[in-house]
């Protein structure tokens, strides 16, 4: 885990868009990604405070998964994180469309793991 103060902005590598003007000023943002391959399975989250202090950690998963079933368990490891250090107003983005459309009851999960 890493936490960085405002004056230090997170890489244009790091795959976080500026976003425009957000009328949601004491919200924390929570970024995160999950991936998997052949080999190994992980997630990266990135929490923002509405000051600019970042939380940044990266997670190995000692099991299989699928890419979908790794964005899920990066998105519950970042709601875990931010509620172990009582966050009360969060938007979360992601760029995975399943989990996006599946989360806000776009998309049924038809995977049992999935549900």
């Amino acid at each position: 885990m890493e936490c960085t103060f405002p004056e230090h902005q997170p890489p244009a590598s790091s795959g976080i868009a500026q976003e425009e003007a957000n009328p949601c000023t004491d919200y924390w943002k929570l970024y995160v990604d999950g991936s998997s391959t052949a080999e190994r399975s992980g997630a990266s989250l990135i929490l923002v405070n509405p000051e600019g202090f970042t939380i940044q950690q990266a997670i190995t998963f000692a099991f299989k998964e699928t890419n979908n079933q790794a964005e899920y368990e990066a998105l519950i490891s970042g709601l875990r994180l931010a509620k172990s250090i009582g966050i009360m107003k969060m938007i979360i983005y992601n760029d995975s469309q399943v989990i996006v459309k599946q989360t806000s009851g776009e998309y049924i999960a038809k995977d049992p793991k999935l549900v």
